[in-house]
């Protein structure tokens, strides 16, 4: 064994080959470091770590790389990949958590992940809004400039949602080389799932993701066809604009606005005005539900499951109103 300091490198090295998964964990409370190969334990480790100037590495060539010797590549995982355990390196042991910015307490920012993304890029024509909530999942896209088809499944687009932002893949339409884009990210962030038949809140049952300080939710729920079904939305207070798209069918995606009432509604995908035919609301949304149209309307088809994005005005986060040009400079 070698001491540094008070830190101390006790046990015997094991020799390493090829394709060995070498597991590195380390114990702030105890300021200890063990290591395992391909998952089991081996004799070799640190105690008492503090402000030490080494690698916590043990230096031999059966290292590679990692010490500085020998010519072998490596591969560092620090949460990158799917699971610690689905290389062959066992499972993640009891108290230990992959050092990602998700695990990493920061106490000076209130740092959030992003539960809706959405991006568009900005330097070429032709390139569709993209749109990925966690309620749906982050493989899971859909295109507010058109409604050809429904979701699309990509795992190359959105690869995580982070404490600190969001990780994005090599997908032409969000991330092609020496193109411009802008991304809006919204927090919704509290799970919940309203069974209708037991809470009494809705007919039809409704799942999601809710911000209530800031006046957000996220909303999944499957149409049955009938004008007048009620969809729990989570907010607690009535929403001022809804903007509502099939998962799995090539209709349009509806927006409403408080100011419509019951009668109107827009698409973001089209250029028509607001009219009488293209109702989204069979009566004005409640502090608990939206109540919608029926078949026909892209908001309540019969099995059709939809996601609905629900906001209301809050002080310091976001303000929905309506005007009435003028003409006037």
């Amino acid at each position: 064994p070698a001491t540094y300091g008070d830190e101390v490198e006790s046990g015997s090295a094991t020799t390493f080959g090829n394709n060995d998964i070498i597991g590195v964990e380390y114990d702030a409370d105890e300021k200890t470091m063990y290591f395992r190969k391909n998952g089991t334990l081996i004799d070799y480790h640190y105690i008492n770590i503090k402000d030490s100037a080494y690698d916590f590495l043990p230096a031999t060539s059966a290292y590679g790389d990692l010490a500085g010797n020998g010519t072998r590549g490596n591969i560092i995982n620090f949460g990158q990949k799917t699971l610690y355990g689905t290389d062959g390196a066992g499972t993640l042991p009891t108290g230990f958590s992959l050092l990602t910015e998700d695990n990493i307490t920061v106490d000076d920012q209130n740092l959030e992940s992003p539960d809706f993304v959405w991006i568009k890029g900005r330097s070429v024509n032709g390139e569709n809004h993209v749109l990925i909530d966690s309620v749906r999942g982050v493989d899971k896209t859909l295109f507010s400039s058109y409604t050809t088809g429904g979701e699309d499944t990509n795992s190359n687009r959105i690869v995580s949602l982070n404490k600190n932002g969001f990780t994005i893949g090599s997908q032409g339409d969000i991330n092609t080389s020496g193109r411009d884009y802008v991304a809006w990210t919204w927090k919704a962030g509290t799970s919940f799932s309203n069974d209708a038949s037991a809470t009494s809140i809705g007919t039809v049952d409704s799942n999601g993701s809710v911000n209530t300080t800031s006046g957000f939710s996220i909303v999944s729920y499957t149409g049955n066809g009938t004008a007048g079904t009620t969809v729990g939305h989570g907010l607690g207070v009535v929403p001022e604009t809804i903007i509502i798209k099939g998962r799995d069918d090539a209709f349009d995606w509806r927006y409403w606005h408080t100011d419509f009432g019951t009668g109107r509604g827009l698409s973001l995908n089209s250029t028509a005005a607001r009219s009488g035919n293209s109702e989204i609301m069979n009566a004005v949304p409640t502090s608990l539900v939206m109540n919608l149209q029926g078949q026909g309307y892209s908001v309540n088809n019969s099995a059709i499951g939809y996601v609905a994005y629900c906001f209301h005005s809050v002080e310091g986060f976001s303000k929905f109103g309506s005007y009435t040009g003028n003409g006037s400079t």
